[in-house]
């Protein structure tokens, strides 16, 4: 089985989506885009928004159930530094799904 893959754009000319493999690198990268997946039981969102003038990078776990734990960072590297998920990094959870 291959690396996983996500459409991030259309090219309108080939008339063809625009491919990338799915690694944590290419996520590291984009983090500010908003990130939804399935982990164990969990429904994780990363995601971010403006507060005044600033960005707030937020990952938010069962974003949608009664049980949702929300946390906010101040900068992308903090969210991926600090961010955790069952005491797992989000690098550590990375690498497992890759698996």
């Amino acid at each position: 089985m291959g690396k996983k893959t996500v459409q991030i754009g259309y090219n309108k000319q080939l008339k063809k989506p625009i491919l990338q493999e799915l690694t944590y690198d290419f996520f590291a990268k984009n983090v500010g885009w908003e990130w939804f997946f399935r982990y164990g039981d969990k429904t994780i969102d990363i995601a971010w928004h403006k507060d005044g003038n600033k960005a707030v990078y937020e990952l938010n776990i069962n974003g949608y159930d009664k049980d949702a734990i929300c946390y906010e960072f101040e900068t992308a590297e903090e969210l991926l530094e600090k961010g955790r998920i069952d005491g797992k990094s989000l690098k550590e959870i990375w690498e497992e799904l890759e698996n």
